[in-house]
């Protein structure tokens, strides 16, 4: 089953904006997607409920700016989290 997840993300070759109510093992899915040492350099998981928006910028810019196939995952986000991850990733 994770397997199917995998192939689906990594065709997607953009923002995938995953949805649904709490409980549903969102979070679980996607780490576990990708635990492999593979995406190690590539991949960047933050948890934006307990992470200030200026903690983990340095880090996403670098990823954006560096790496083609960068693997960025923002859990808990809200929507003003989200614009400015939006707007950087736009710039």
């Amino acid at each position: 089953m994770i397997a199917k997840y995998k192939d689906r993300i990594h065709n997607s070759k953009g923002v995938i904006r995953l949805l649904g109510p709490e409980g549903l093992f969102k979070t679980f899915l996607v780490l576990r997607v990708f635990e492999e040492d593979e995406y190690a350099n590539v991949y960047l998981y933050v948890d934006c409920y307990f992470s200030k928006f200026e903690e983990f910028k340095i880090q996403y810019e670098y990823l954006l700016e560096n790496v083609n196939d960068a693997i960025i995952v923002f859990d808990n986000c809200d929507a003003n989290n989200f614009q400015k991850i939006l707007e950087l990733r736009l710039k």
